[in-house]
């Protein structure tokens, strides 16, 4: 019988997700015939070019300069522009077949924009594919298969619009489970290689130690280095499993930033040693257990890097070169002294951090001698007029003479061993039938197996930290009513989901009615909202409102926003003084859970996506499973188990602004409250025990004469034991089955003496069943068959559970 290993505690068993563990199924998925498709034109397909997955180093030899330089380069197609309209690039169209054919790029990232359906992404994938394959030109080596790269994170960050979102790494951080974590990664993994997309660039290994980080939150497991490096791992186990190549992100780490990237350049004022003891650890971990790819981070650490360069904006002077430019980091620590010997690659070089500091040749270039050997995204694409700047980039490249031989050779090597180790360099002669591999993503992606670990781990995570009086979880009765308050519309959908899904399955009543409403995208005044809200209030008996907060300045409680704390402190409010029961279900990050004094209870769901409000009971396109969770959970769907991943801090004023006082924990790592599902007892089943003892008591007892005294003996002493359990608050169901049957088999065991008219059998041996089939009230021999027989219907009932979790 497997376990879930908890972070930091004894391994226990839990039944609810080794049972889902066995829904999961393995197996490669079938590769798909390239010329299968028929998307690009027959002539196209007939020039095809099958490169052998020989050595690398005879693949290398036969390369020419200018080839190593484009395996070095991944530009993205996320939309184009064909007769003056641009719109998402889901289908390949020639234009941008012919560049992936002309310039030998080592692979393309794909987004949300791409990966729309199931089978749209499949063939977009295949044709990239095919038309790598191409080989127009007929040159050496001209035929490199794509690494095909995605974003598919989980949580806050996932692409695959029709596959299994997850509920994000903060919510696998508050599971504790390794468990949760492979799981995660097998679902991605399935996906992703079913849609023939081989690289994911994740998971993210940054450590969250900043409450105020405006890019990672969610995106990282923990605060805590160690639990980041156990989750992280285990994710990216789960995804290689399925021949996924992984990247640890964003190294040196991006966790403690002030700043995102995206449109500035951060700073981090640590020491070497600082960061030795923090940020590197799950990278070093990720390294030690195999990680294919390591992605940069565009920050500055001018205590480590301390080499200035004039930045392309004239208002930032000089600067200090961020990581992704530097040396030290991407060569002397990643390569020298961790030893990874990985493909590295940056994060998007269009990222403001890079592009407003430095031109897009400059930025390739110090990239490329710093020691990276992939620019992510060196250049925008979106139409054919963009394609001379990828060929000016390339020819800059080529002519650059500190840019040696033996710089690309060592860079290019490292990308086609990678290919060739996750299956790349081979994809054309292993190709299976398109219908094959269309059933199999069909089957795959956003399959019933992966949305039951979705919605399980999901719940897992959901962590409540208040709980007074026990109002969780609410147990509404036929007749009331619930109001859902969600703070955008997108979230109502996924309240309404949890509700349906709880009345079906019996968990509330069939009777229980409920709505919903928000007040961020109903209400221009918040005011206005909250006063909706009241007014629905009085038909409600139970309340559940949300609160989505994603910066500290939102935490105001009087800031008037619908982004801030005012609706739900105010809603919290109006449910105390009109004696509802009401809790709180944070869906962002959790640090918002420290501004509700006056909320009875609080619950933290760890990610706020949303739904399509058209979805069903069991919705078929991506959508946000944490808000639903949370629902569950708060009304008992699930049982209450999450922990804090990371320090909930309070909040103060300073200079007329609310900010998170990191002095001051309010709810600290670690904590959180549990409770059981509901239909779930905790207190053991005594009724069998207890019927068995009341007939051995009015049958067995008065009869003492008629019995050997060392059978009767055995009977004393096992009734003496039941007696004992009965009045253990404390027994466990294996302590009463254990009594039940020592008593069972006392009362079997019971040899009646010579010519006793006793209930015995008379036979004088031990282990002979009572005889009598008088089915009267009140006889001894029945009422003791039937306590027997109602206590082996209880065990066949609690074996047939027991095997069907295993």
């Amino acid at each position: 019988m497997s376990s879930r290993t908890p972070y930091n505690a004894p391994a226990t068993p839990s039944a609810h997700c080794l049972s889902r563990r066995n829904l999961v199924t393995g197996g490669a998925a079938a590769l798909a015939s390239l010329a299968g498709l028929g998307l690009l034109p027959a002539s196209a397909r007939a020039t095809e070019q099958p490169l052998s997955a020989g050595s690398v180093d005879e693949i290398l030899a036969t390369m020419t300069r200018r080839q190593k330089i484009e395996q070095m380069l991944m530009p993205d197609f996320r939309q184009w522009m064909q007769n003056g309209k641009v719109s998402d690039l889901t289908v390949l169209n020639e234009e941008i077949a012919s560049v992936i054919d002309s310039f030998d790029l080592g692979g393309v990232i794909l987004f949300a924009n791409n990966v729309k359906e199931t089978e749209q992404t499949l063939r977009l994938a295949m044709d990239m594919q095919q038309a790598a394959l191409r080989n127009t030109a007929q040159a050496p080596a001209g035929d490199i298969p794509l690494l095909l790269t995605i974003d598919q994170e989980g949580g806050i960050v996932y692409r695959l619009g029709s596959g299994t979102a997850l509920p994000g790494n903060m919510a696998l951080g508050a599971t504790r489970s390794e468990e949760d974590a492979l799981q995660c990664g097998q679902v991605i993994g399935r996906e992703l290689e079913a849609l023939k997309i081989n690289v994911n660039f994740a998971p993210s290994f940054d450590v969250n130690n900043n409450p105020n980080n405006p890019v990672i939150g969610l995106r990282s497991y923990s605060s805590d280095p160690e639990l980041v490096a156990q989750l992280g791992t285990a994710m990216m186990s789960g995804m290689q499993e399925h021949g996924i190549a992984t990247a640890a992100k964003h190294f040196p780490g991006h966790g403690d930033a002030g700043t995102d990237s995206h449109t500035g350049l951060p700073r981090i004022e640590k020491t070497k040693e600082e960061l030795d003891n923090l940020e590197f650890i799950p990278f070093r971990s990720a390294i030690e257990k195999g990680v294919d790819m390591v992605m940069t981070a565009h920050i500055q650490f001018p205590k480590v890097e301390t080499a200035k360069v004039p930045s392309a904006d004239p208002s930032m002077g000089e600067i200090e070169l961020p990581a992704t430019l530097s040396p030290v980091f991407m060569t002397d620590i990643l390569r020298t002294e961790m030893g990874f010997t990985g493909v590295s690659i940056t994060d998007a070089l269009n990222m403001d951090a890079i592009s407003k500091n430095f031109g897009y040749i400059d930025a390739v270039k110090r990239t490329f001698k710093a020691g990276v050997d992939i620019a992510l995204m060196p250049v925008t694409l979106r139409s054919q007029q963009d394609v001379p700047k990828l060929k000016e980039l390339v020819d800059a490249l080529e002519q650059d003479a500190e840019l040696t031989d033996e710089r690309l050779n060592t860079s290019v090597r490292r990308i086609l061993e990678l290919k060739k180790r996750r299956g790349i360099l081979a994809y054309k002669d292993t190709a299976g039938s398109h219908e094959e591999n269309l059933a199999n993503a069909l089957a795959q992606v956003g399959s019933e197996q992966n949305r039951s670990i979705e919605r399980e781990v999901s719940a897992d995570a959901i962590t409540v930290v208040k709980n007074d009086g026990g109002i969780l979880p609410m147990k509404p009765k036929t007749g009331d009513h619930v109001l859902l308050v969600a703070a955008w519309a997108n979230e109502q959908p996924g309240m309404e989901l949890s509700m349906r899904r709880l009345i079906a399955e019996n968990v509330i009543e069939q009777g229980v009615t409920y709505e919903s409403i928000n007040y961020a995208d109903g209400f221009d005044d918040m005011d206005e909202a909250v006063a909706a809200i009241a007014g629905k209030m009085e038909q409600a008996s139970h309340v559940v409102v949300i609160s989505e907060i994603g910066s500290a300045a939102n935490l105001d409680p009087d800031k008037k926003s619908g982004s801030s704390a005012y609706v739900p402190t105010r809603v919290v409010k109006a449910a105390n003084d009109a004696g509802k029961s009401v809790a709180v279900l944070s869906i962002s990050k959790p640090y918002d859970a420290a501004v509700y004094p006056e909320a009875p209870a609080i619950a933290i769901a760890y990610g706020n996506k949303g739904m399509d409000p058209t979805e069903g009971l069991s919705p078929s396109a991506a959508f946000g499973p944490n808000v639903p969770a949370g629902v569950e959970v708060i009304f008992g769907g699930h049982a209450a188990s999450g922990k804090l991943p990371v320090d909930v801090f309070a909040t103060k004023r300073v200079d007329g602004k609310t900010v998170i006082d990191t002095t001051a924990i309010v709810y600290p790592f670690g904590f959180g409250l549990e409770y059981d599902k509901v239909g779930d007892d905790p207190t053991a089943d005594k009724s069998a025990l207890a019927a068995l003892i009341s007939s051995v008591e009015k049958d067995v007892l008065p009869h003492e004469k008629s019995y050997t005294a060392s059978s009767f003996a055995r009977l004393a002493s096992a009734l003496d034991q039941a007696r004992k359990v009965m009045s253990d608050a404390n027994a466990t169901q294996a302590d009463v089955d254990s009594a039940h049957a020592a008593l069972q088999s006392a009362i079997d065991g019971l040899v009646k003496l010579s010519g006793s008219a006793g209930t015995g059998n008379g036979s004088g041996k031990p282990g002979n069943k009572p005889s009598g089939t008088l089915p009267q009230t009140g006889d001894a021999a029945s009422v003791l068959g039937a306590a027997a027989a109602v206590a082996g219907a209880a065990a066949v009932a609690y074996g047939a559970s027991t095997i069907a979790e295993e």
